[in-house]
């Protein structure tokens, strides 16, 4: 498959070894054969050149190297990450909870992301679940129910992302 907006450049470890770009596996993999037969270079450090969003935060979540390049164009090519949520869920179960990748593509549909602050998420989780009186209303302190969900564990706050884990206990 041939990538509209993705170039990667492999550098040789050896420095009499030629740097070549590609797109695609299998024009690394014939570049890498060409090399191999021509000097005896194996081994490569990549770095991802042109990318489209998705492509880049990919690249960087898995911190391609030789070992997974072809696991980087896999799921690339699955298509599974095309929007920006399950991008970011899948990077939460591998930066924040340390899985391997096989774990996060099995988990990452499981985690629950609300857009918004703790605050919000906790001003509806009070809404949603109790019929407050409105002349009680402003005597919730929606702050510190957010801070003790945190502190408990409940949520965890991507302040970066925009985002706010919902289930933290159930990954």
């Amino acid at each position: 498959m041939s990538y509209p907006i993705l170039t990667i450049i492999a550098h040789p470890y050896c420095v009499q070894s030629k740097s070549f770009q590609f797109n695609e596996i299998e024009e690394y993999e014939d570049l890498f054969e060409k090399y191999f037969e021509l000097q005896g270079t194996e081994e490569y450090q990549f770095d991802l050149i042109d990318a489209d969003e998705t492509a880049s935060e990919l690249w960087n979540i898995l911190k391609v190297s030789q070992y997974n390049l072809s696991q980087f164009f896999e799921i690339y090519d699955s298509g599974e990450f095309d929007m920006l949520e399950p991008l970011l869920k899948f990077k939460i179960c591998i930066q924040h909870f340390g899985m391997d990748v096989e774990k996060a593509l099995e988990t990452y549909q499981d985690v629950c992301l609300y857009e918004g602050t703790p605050e919000e998420y906790a001003e509806e989780v009070i809404n949603d679940s109790m019929n407050i009186p409105s002349f009680l209303e402003n005597y919730i302190d929606y702050e510190k129910y957010a801070h003790d969900m945190e502190c408990n564990g409940e949520i965890i706050h991507f302040e970066d992302e925009g985002y706010v884990l919902t289930n933290a206990h159930g990954i």
